[in-house]
């Protein structure tokens, strides 16, 4: 990611307290989730672990509606005191209800309460996924592929227009 997104990036999220995480608490998560987190997204964790978005969308091909833009919300963190931000809290709650795939790690969440996710397992590992709650039901859970990296869905995100 060029320095200018960087910037981009830092000034359009609001870390509310979160700031970076350590390796430490990145350890726990891999601990606590049983699976190792892509190298690209610990060191995202490392960088801005998180926080509430200002503005910031991303563009993804929809399997129904086509092209669309969605508008984020937060970024999910390692470290989150607040139960709707936390990693290990938010994965447990949607993989229990049965809402999610095991597979697919909730890491951002946009205005409409979809999830944008990673993948775990070794056939997904690092790839990112959209999961749109109104599609949860169907045979694909809701969940379709987004890109195939998390740097390359990172240089996909805007500001919204």
């Amino acid at each position: 990611m060029h320095s200018s997104q960087n910037i981009e990036y830092n000034a359009l999220v609001q870390t509310q307290g979160n700031h970076h995480a350590t390796i430490d608490q990145i350890r726990a998560v891999e601990q606590a989730l049983n699976f190792k987190l892509s190298e690209e997204y610990a060191q995202f964790l490392l960088r801005h672990n998180g926080g509430k978005c200002q503005g910031l969308a991303c563009s993804i091909s929809h399997p129904v509606r086509g092209q669309i833009s969605i508008l984020l919300d937060k970024f999910l963190s390692a470290s989150a005191s607040n139960v709707d931000s936390d990693l290990v809290r938010s994965y447990r709650y949607y993989v229990d209800s049965e809402r999610i795939p095991a597979w697919f790690l909730p890491i951002a969440v946009d205005v409409g309460a979809n999830m944008l996710g990673i993948g775990v397992n070794p056939a997904v590992a690092g790839r990112i996924y959209f999961w749109d709650h109104e599609r949860e039901f169907l045979d694909d859970n809701g969940v379709f592929e987004v890109a195939l990296s998390f740097d390359q869905w990172l240089r996909n995100i805007h500001e919204f227009r």
